[in-house]
C-alpha cells in the first residue's frame, strides 16, 4: 500500500489486529527486515510499517532529506491512518525518527532498538573528517581523479552504496545529535540493545538508561545492532511481556 508525501509514493503495510506497534527501520534496510518478528507479533497486536523514502518500495526524494523531513514523513503516515496512542518500535536510524517525532507529538510507549542519535566525536573521529576536507580540497584542485577515488574510499559501507542524493540526506541525517532530545523524552521509554552492537555501541544505551529517569534498558547479550534478527524470540517476548502492558 501506499501514500504520498510531497509527491512521492511511500509504502507502507499494516497487518493484525489489536494495540498499534508502529515499527521504523534502520539506515540501508526496509521494513522488510521485521518480517520474521511482525509475521508472529501480529497475532497479538495491529503492525504498522513503513519504508522511508528512499528505502525499500519507497521512492527516493529528488532533493536530500533532512531528519526534520523524515520526522514529518512519518507525522503525515500517522495522519493518513489516523493512529492513536501507538507504540513505536524503531531501530538504528528509525531511532532518530522516533527520537525526533516523540519530543513534538504523544505517543503511548517508545522502545528504541539500538539507536541511532547520540553523536560523539573524539580527537580520532575529529582528525578523520579534518583530514578529509583538507584532501578534498587538495584534490579538487590538483586531481579530479584522486578526488573521486578519495569519495569512493570514505564514509562507511552504507554511505558507499548510497545514491548521490542519499549520500547528501545521510550526510545531513548524522549531523544531528539528540542528546538533548532524548533527556527531554517523557514517555514510556523501553532501550533494547545488543551488547556486541559496534555500530551503536552498548555505552549509548546506558547514556539514555542514566539520562532519562523513563527509561528501562533490556540487553541482548548474545546480539551486535540486529536484536530482532541475532535473538528473535527473546526480542518478541520482550515486547509481549516487557511492559507494554504495565
Amino acid at each position: 500500500m501506499y501514500f504520498t508525501f510531497r509527491d512521492l509514493k511511500v509504502y507502507y503495510n499494516v497487518v493484525g489486529n489489536g494495540e498499534t506497534l508502529v515499527f521504523l527501520h534502520g539506515w540501508g534496510v526496509s521494513s522488510s527486515t521485521f518480517d520474521d518478528v511482525i509475521n508472529e507479533l501480529k497475532n497479538y497486536y495491529q503492525i504498522v510499517t513503513i519504508d522511508f523514502s528512499g528505502f525499500g518500495l519507497s521512492e527516493e526524494p529528488k532533493t536530500p532529506f533532512t531528519l526534520h523531513d523524515y520526522v514529518e514523513e512519518f507525522k503525515a503516515l500517522i495522519e493518513y491512518l489516523n493512529l492513536q496512542n501507538i507504540t513505536i518500535v524503531a531501530h538504528s536510524f528509525g531511532g532518530r525518527v522516533a527520537i525526533s517525532y516523540c519530543n513534538k507529538y504523544d505517543v503511548k510507549k517508545l522502545i528504541l532498538v539500538d539507536s541511532a542519535g547520540i553523536r560523539r566525536l573524539s580527537l580520532k573521529t575529529l582528525y578523520k573528517i579534518y583530514r578529509y576536507k583538507l584532501l578534498k580540497l587538495i584534490y579538487y584542485v590538483f586531481s579530479k581523479k584522486k578526488l573521486e577515488k578519495l569519495k569512493v574510499k570514505s564514509g562507511s559501507s552504507d554511505y558507499q552504496k548510497a545514491s548521490i542524493i542519499m549520500k547528501q540526506t545521510m550526510s545531513k541525517v548524522i549531523k544531528v545529535n539528540l542528546k538533548k532530545e532524548i533527556k527531554n523524552l517523557d514517555c514510556k521509554l523501553l532501550i533494547f540493545w545488543g551488547y556486541y552492537d559496534t555500530v551503536t555501541p552498548i555505552k549509548d544505551a546506558l547514556f539514555i538508561q542514566k539520562h532519562n529517569s523513563n527509561a528501562r534498558l533490556i540487553i541482548f547479550f548474545h546480539s551486535g545492532h540486529f536484536p530482532y534478527i541475532d535473538e528473535k524470540n527473546k526480542f518478541i517476548k520482550a515486547i509481549i511481556s516487557g511492559g507494554l502492558n504495565e
